[in-house]
C-alpha cells in the first residue's frame, strides 16, 4: 500500500439530516442548474458518493458533492452512501481534496476559481498558491492573475452571478473592483441588458473610467445623462441596439475628434455607395492618423472582377 499524505476517507452510510448544507467551508460550487442532476439521480441513483468531514459537534461538512446532496434533498432522500473523514482530518488537506476533485472533474467557473483561491490563501502563502495551485485551477501562475481573482471575489453578488455565467470577463471584473459600489450598481443594467464580448465590456468600462477622470465626475453621473437615459428608454430599440448606441455615445464623448472624423468618413462612404460593403471597401489609416488609405477588393470569378473595376471607374467620375 502506498503512503498517503493524510488519512484516507472511509465509506459510511450517512443520514442527510446530519449534514450541514449551510456549511460551505470547503464548498465552492456556484451558479449551477440543479434540475438535470435531480433527474439523473431519480433515474439511475447516486453514482458517485459525496465526500464529507465530521465537525467537532458531530455533524458533517460537505467537501465534495454539494450539488449531489442538494439533489438528494430535493428528492426527499433520508440517507446515502458517502466517503467520510473524521474531525481529526486536516482542513488544509481536505480543502486540497476539494480542489483536486473539481480540477479532475467538471472544472471551475470564474467565481469558483476565485473562491478556491481565497480559501487556499487561508492555509498557504501567495508564492505557493501561485506556483503550485493556480495551474491546478487552469490559471496562469503569476501574481497578476492571483490579484485579478481576488478582485473578482470581492465584487457584489450580481457581478459574481454574471461571471459564473461567463457574461463578465475577468479583466472587466478587476477594473470594476476599482470603482465604488454605487458606480458598479449604476453600470449593472447596461452589462446585463444583452450578452457582450469581453472586449466590448472592457471598452465600456475603460471609456467610463477615462471620462470620469477627465471630467472629475463619477461613472454613475455619466450613465445618468439625458442622452443615455433617452437611449435606454427608446421603445423602438432592441436590447442589443440599445447597448450598441450607448457604446457609440460613450466613444463620442471619450474621443470627440476621432468620432467626428469617423462620422465624416462614413458619410463619404455612403455617398459613394461603399458603406458597409463586404467585397469593395475603402479603409482609412488606423485612427485616421496618416494619409494612406487602402482599397480592398474581393472577387470570385473574372466577370465579378470586371464588374468591380467598372464600378471603380464610375466612382472616379
Amino acid at each position: 500500500m502506498p503512503d498517503f499524505p493524510f488519512l484516507a476517507p472511509v465509506p459510511r452510510v450517512v443520514k442527510l439530516a446530519s449534514v450541514d448544507l449551510a456549511d460551505r467551508t470547503f464548498v465552492v460550487s456556484y451558479g449551477f442548474e440543479l434540475t438535470p442532476l435531480v433527474d439523473s439521480i431519480r433515474q439511475v441513483g447516486l453514482l458517485s458518493p459525496p465526500l464529507l468531514r465530521q465537525r467537532a459537534d458531530g455533524r458533517w461538512q460537505v467537501v465534495c458533492g454539494y450539488k449531489r446532496l442538494l439533489a438528494l434533498d430535493c428528492l426527499g432522500c433520508r440517507q446515502f452512501s458517502a466517503w467520510v473523514w473524521p474531525k481529526a482530518a486536516s482542513p488544509a488537506k481536505v480543502l486540497l481534496a476539494a480542489l483536486h476533485d473539481h480540477a479532475w472533474g467538471r472544472g471551475f467557473n470564474l467565481v469558483e476559481r476565485a473562491e478556491m483561491i481565497r480559501r487556499l490563501l487561508l492555509y498557504w502563502d501567495q508564492d505557493r498558491v501561485i506556483r503550485e495551485f493556480l495551474p491546478r485551477l487552469n490559471v496562469p501562475p503569476s501574481p497578476k492573475y492571483l490579484k485579478r481573482y481576488q478582485q473578482l471575489a470581492a465584487l457584489e453578488e450580481p457581478w459574481r452571478a454574471l461571471a459564473a455565467q461567463d457574461r463578465l470577463g475577468l479583466e472587466v471584473a478587476a477594473s470594476l473592483s476599482q470603482w465604488s459600489a454605487a458606480d458598479r450598481l449604476a453600470l449593472l443594467p447596461f452589462l446585463s441588458l444583452s450578452p457582450l464580448s469581453y472586449s466590448k465590456q472592457m471598452e465600456i468600462v475603460d471609456n467610463l473610467t477615462t471620462l470620469s477622470r477627465r471630467e472629475g465626475i463619477s461613472p454613475q453621473t455619466i450613465l445618468s445623462r439625458p442622452q443615455i437615459r433617452g437611449i435606454m428608454a427608446n421603445p423602438s430599440l432592441q436590447p442589443p441596439q440599445k447597448i450598441g448606441c450607448v457604446r457609440e455615445q460613450l466613444r463620442q464623448w471619450c474621443f470627440p475628434r476621432f468620432s467626428a472624423t469617423q462620422q465624416y468618413f462614413d458619410t463619404y462612404l455612403k455617398s459613394l455607395g461603399l458603406y458597409q460593403q463586404s467585397d469593395l471597401r475603402l479603409l482609412p489609416p488606423p485612427a485616421f492618423e496618416g494619409n494612406t488609405f487602402k482599397l480592398e477588393l474581393q472577387f470570385d470569378h473574372p466577370q465579378h472582377l470586371a464588374q468591380r473595376l467598372r464600378q471603380l471607374l464610375a466612382l472616379t467620375d
